[in-house]
């Protein structure tokens, strides 16, 4: 993540004259700083996000977790107890974590990319060299982080939802799965 840092910042002085540009050893320390902190930062986050969630029954691979996926869309048993416990826990899980945990990684990238391409695309406005000087690749990145932050929002909700739906039917349906989540 530190050589992330650096790269970017080398870049975003690429116009700048020599006697004007930070120094390279004090490049690296901020970078290393900001690795750490960042580092830091998302492990406190994760550990926090993952300590709220029940684990999977054991023996449930990734074929059961596609198959467990299914089921919570679909809102129905397949009569497997392998995968319809998966799916039970992985629904209690997905309504557990917070909406806007969901967020934090869409919103890290996207103010990043937004942040790097409108900077490149402003940098140069006014674009004296006519339409052909229209740094694309950079508008093209703005409109992308705007869609994927549109785009998360909705995919989060209709995660929830489905959850939400599944477990209501299997109450309906006064299946609820073995003890060890009643209390919760």
């Amino acid at each position: 993540m530190g050589l992330v840092f650096f790269v970017m910042l080398s870049a975003m002085e690429a116009g700048t004259p020599p006697d004007q540009r930070i120094p390279t050893v004090w490049k690296a320390v901020l970078c290393t700083a900001l690795a750490l902190a960042g580092g830091t930062a998302f492990g406190l986050l994760m550990q926090r996000a993952v300590r709220r969630m029940s684990p999977l029954p054991r023996g449930a691979t990734m074929a059961t977790r596609r198959a467990a996926a299914r089921v919570i869309r679909r809102r129905r048993l397949t009569g497997d107890p392998l995968v319809d416990e998966t799916a039970r826990i992985a629904a209690r899980n997905s309504l557990r974590r917070s909406p806007w945990s969901a967020l934090y990684f869409p919103m890290i990238v996207f103010l990043i990319g937004f942040t790097a391409n409108a900077w490149s695309v402003l940098e140069r406005f006014p674009w004296p060299e006519g339409i052909l000087a229209v740094p694309w690749i950079n508008l093209f990145g703005f409109a992308f982080f705007l869609f994927l932050l549109t785009a998360t929002l909705p995919l989060t909700a209709r995660e929830r939802k489905a959850a939400l739906a599944f477990l209501n039917t299997l109450d309906g349906a006064g299946r609820t799965g073995s003890g060890t989540e009643e209390g919760r």
